[in-house]
């Protein structure tokens, strides 16, 4: 049985702060998120969160090619490195219909 790629997620995390990166808001993030050739794209999407622990944005998009999927997500901010740390260490989900990979 062939296993086909239902998603793959690839986060890019930044460690600076949302106020030191001149990142003002999710808006800022989702012009790194471009067209990809012989995808379909969704449209950008994005948060803007605040906490005691610091801030962090966040901007995803969504492609589409026949029955495969992948979402891109980019994160900034303080809190970035604390989301990100279960990643860092090349982690894979793997079931019969879906494969999430992360890559850095």
């Amino acid at each position: 049985m062939v296993k086909r790629l239902a998603g793959v997620v690839l986060a890019i995390c930044f460690a600076v702060g949302v106020a030191y990166g001149g990142v003002s808001g999710y808006q800022d993030l989702t012009r790194f998120l471009v067209n990809l050739p012989g995808w379909t794209a969704g449209r950008p999407e994005g948060v803007n969160m605040e906490g005691p622990q610091g801030g962090v944005v966040t901007a995803t998009r969504s492609y589409k090619r026949g029955n495969q999927s992948l979402t891109a997500t980019i994160m900034v901010g303080n809190s970035a490195m604390m989301a990100w740390a279960s990643f860092q260490m090349g982690m894979t989900v793997e079931t019969p219909e879906v494969l999430i990979k992360t890559i850095s």
